[in-house]
């Protein structure tokens, strides 16, 4: 499968940058100008605990190390209506939001895998009786011990449909760009296409879904690029101030080039279990705790281990 050369992700990458912040500035001022009469202010922290019961898996596969790690975070956002689209020929006008988040990630013992990451998201959208649309924008940047690591630059516009009372469809397009800072034979194009079909037993309160999609992602370097294919299976049921989840992924990644160090294409598999519950409290706070296994299938050796994740974290929102 081809792939963007170096060159040709370069000359990609600073257009496809230049058009999401360009487009972020314009609907930023949009939202200045709507901002007085109709935002909603939004807020919130957090603080949790997890562990991660492999973190360096690429230096002995056949050793789980284990480690648990303190998480803080933190958004600030708005929402609210553009009162130029209430005249307009739709039933309601286009609703916008803008977000902030912030998480720190400090591990007890592998501190050289301490990381923040801030993000950026805007999206505009329009409710109908039946169908909904949306597009939003997202920027992201993340560090490691102290040194940036990875910027992400998102598109995404996407439309669902109320097709009866019990099923909901949903279908949406990714257009990003990723670009290391240490690494940039890893900077990437992507292109990904997703589906949700939702059954509803009972509305919201209670339903399953099944998302499939897939991803192609061009690197600057060959051996970096890569097909993907991915299915989730969910559920979920909300009992009063009590929510639970389950969900498994399974994920099917094709590398475009030969990768020398194993002298073949590499192939992974990555299999995903996850079981969650949420509980509401009173004064805005809420508690939530995950745990899941990860169960990574790859011929390139440093890829091939299973991993357990346990999580829990207190927020509170305004």
């Amino acid at each position: 499968m081809a792939v963007c050369p170096a060159a040709t992700m370069s000359s990609t990458g600073i257009h496809t940058k230049k058009t999401m912040v360009c487009a972020m500035v314009f609907f930023a001022c949009l939202l200045v100008v709507s901002l007085p009469a109709y935002a909603g202010l939004e807020l919130g922290v957090s603080v949790g605990a997890e562990y991660d019961s492999n973190i360096l898996p690429s230096t002995d596969i056949t050793v789980s190390e284990g480690d648990w790690s303190t998480v803080y975070g933190a958004y600030l956002g708005a929402s609210g209506e553009f009162p130029i689209t209430k005249s307009s020929q739709w039933n309601k006008p286009l609703a916008w939001q803008a977000r902030y988040d912030i998480s720190d990630t400090r591990w007890t013992q592998a501190s050289q895998y301490n990381s923040v990451l801030q993000s950026g998201l805007f999206r505009l959208s329009h409710n109908g009786a039946q169908v909904n649309s949306d597009v939003s924008m997202l920027i992201a940047n993340a560090s490691v011990d102290g040194q940036d690591f990875l910027s992400l630059y998102r598109i995404s516009p996407g439309a669902g449909a109320l097709l009866s009372p019990h099923w909901y469809m949903r279908g949406q397009i990714d257009l990003a760009q990723k670009t290391f800072a240490q690494f940039s034979a890893r900077d990437s194009d992507q292109l990904g296409v997703k589906g949700t079909l939702c059954g509803l037993l009972n509305g919201t309160q209670h339903y399953v879904s099944l998302q499939l999609g897939m991803r192609q992602e061009n690197a600057a370097d060959d051996q970096y690029g890569y097909s993907q294919w991915q299915g989730r299976l969910r559920w979920k049921y909300r009992l009063n101030d009590i929510r639970f989840n389950l969900a498994s992924t399974y994920e099917q990644r094709n590398y475009d080039a030969l990768w020398p160090t194993i002298s073949a294409i590499r192939e992974d598999r990555r299999l995903r279990f996850s079981a969650g519950v949420e509980v509401t409290l009173p004064y805005g706070f809420s508690w939530q705790t995950s745990a899941g296994r990860d169960i990574y299938q790859s011929n390139y050796p440093s890829a091939d281990y299973q991993q357990y994740r346990l999580e829990s974290t207190l927020h509170w929102d305004y």
